[in-house]
């Protein structure tokens, strides 16, 4: 479904500056070094790029592959020392081969 607004998602759903500093503080004030985080149901990657941009090392899951693909593209415009996030295109009970995460991150409509 959310394929039919994926080009558009970001400005129909912009990142909230409130919960992106919150999510940031929380994970910087838990998590001293290096820390991991899942964005579950990441869409078009807002959130795991504000986290990114924090210094948090972030992988984003979403089950539309063009959102992903959008992500994906924005990612690839990044350039070192930025830290990249990394996007699948899978379920939220498929984690398996992840890796390991300090914390799960999951906005907006995707657990319903």
């Amino acid at each position: 479904m959310y394929n039919l607004v994926a080009e558009q998602y970001s400005k129909l759903f912009p990142p909230d500056e409130n919960r992106c500093g919150f999510v940031i503080d929380e994970i910087k004030k838990s998590i001293n070094t290096n820390p991991a985080v899942l964005d579950a149901g990441c869409a078009t990657g807002d959130l795991a790029f504000e986290l990114a941009s924090a210094g948090v090392l972030v992988t984003g899951i979403d089950l539309d592959a063009d959102m992903i693909g959008i992500a994906r593209e924005r990612a690839a415009t990044l350039t070192p020392p930025a830290k990249v996030p990394i996007f699948h295109t899978r379920s939220m009970t498929e984690l398996a081969g992840l890796g390991s995460f300090d914390a799960v991150c999951c906005f907006g409509n995707t657990l319903p």
